[in-house]
């Protein structure tokens, strides 16, 4: 007896007796396996997806942890070996790019310099043409008008295209030097860099006096080269990457810087009258130390580089969710309190 069209026998029948019913059964769908990709070799992936696709385990791969900044627009360790003394010809276990460095391979100073003088001459710094105030806007029209002589003349020159030209090559040339020192932190043969999530905000800030930076793009270009995995980086550079206990200002420290600044403020107003109006010789933010952290634990007490140990702490919460461990629990106002209490009693 032929089947329906897409049921086959069941290999059981059911009777009452007297008659026979042969039970019929659609087919189950069995999905075809899907080949294991392998490691991945390059690319931006969630740990989720990181852990599915290569099956390793932790100890299998080498973590590097990336803290992203504005000023240093990269720190990163590894921090299996930061604490071992580097023989010569080992690769090395940590690796800064700052935006100085930047800056000075890129020769972008000349450039932005010339800009600049450009800028202040036709006063279309003074507007803005994003604005929705009709008068802002018109004014803003009337100075580039006024000023569209100049501009065409420089930006008509040969000379600026050929110096756009350099300054791509030279951008190109200086990310290749950053992949090349990378690319000699490498010790196994899976490296993956635990890139700090907060690059998206920071991206997304525009602080006075900062130049904008390329984290999102520093991002994807490294995701081409490297496998590049979103880390929760929330108060890893609060927390002491030794004993994982919280950290503070160098306090000594600042108060020596304080005593400095008084002292060379009191030498350079001898001789001089000083007005009542004369700010105070040393504002908070003048002998704060911000790349020095101290551990606030009494049995450590450990000091630590800003960047560095978050980097550190990024890659422990790396190694803590791709093996299905819980973060640290985050730092809360209570914790804080705690800290200050423990400093005034010292």
């Amino acid at each position: 007896m032929n089947a329906a069209r897409g049921f086959e026998f069941s290999h059981s029948f059911k009777t009452d007796g007297v008659s026979v019913r042969l039970l019929y059964e659609r087919p189950k769908y069995i999905p075809k396996k899907q080949p294991r990709q392998g490691v991945p070799k390059r690319g931006l992936y969630a740990i989720d997806t990181l852990k599915h696709l290569s099956g390793l385990t932790v100890d299998e791969m080498q973590v590097i942890g990336f803290d992203p900044g504005m000023i240093d627009l990269i720190h990163c360790v590894d921090p299996d070996r930061i604490l071992e003394t580097q023989p010569i010809g080992e690769p090395p276990a940590s690796l800064v790019y700052t935006a100085a460095r930047r800056k000075h391979e890129t020769c972008s100073v000349l450039y932005r310099k010339r800009m600049e003088e450009l800028a202040i001459k036709n006063e279309m710094t003074l507007y803005s043409k994003r604005s929705t105030d009709r008068d802002v806007l018109l004014s803003y029209f009337d100075a580039r008008r006024s000023g569209s002589i100049s501009l065409n003349a420089f930006y008509g020159d040969l000379r600026y295209r050929i110096r756009r030209w350099r300054s791509f090559q030279k951008e190109q040339r200086s990310i290749q030097k950053l992949i090349d020192r990378m690319e000699g932190m490498r010790t196994k043969e899976t490296m993956v860099l635990a890139y700090g999530s907060a690059v998206s905000a920071i991206s997304k800030l525009r602080p006075k006096g900062v130049a904008p930076c390329i984290n999102m793009g520093l991002r994807h270009r490294l995701s081409k080269h490297f496998v590049v995995v979103d880390t929760p980086e929330h108060y890893t550079s609060q927390i002491c990457s030794v004993c994982h206990c919280q950290c503070g200002p160098f306090t000594e420290l600042e108060e020596q810087r304080r005593k400095e600044l008084k002292l060379k403020k009191e030498q350079e107003t001898v001789g001089c009258s000083c007005t009542s109006d004369a700010k105070p010789y040393a504002h908070k933010r003048c002998h704060e130390i911000r790349g020095l952290r101290r551990c606030q634990n009494v049995e450590c007490g450990v000091i630590l580089h800003r960047d560095r140990n978050a980097a550190i702490n990024i890659a422990t919460n790396f190694r803590r969710l791709y093996s299905g461990q819980q973060l640290p629990r985050e730092t809360t106002a209570a914790d804080f309190k705690l800290v200050t209490a423990l400093q005034a009693l010292n």
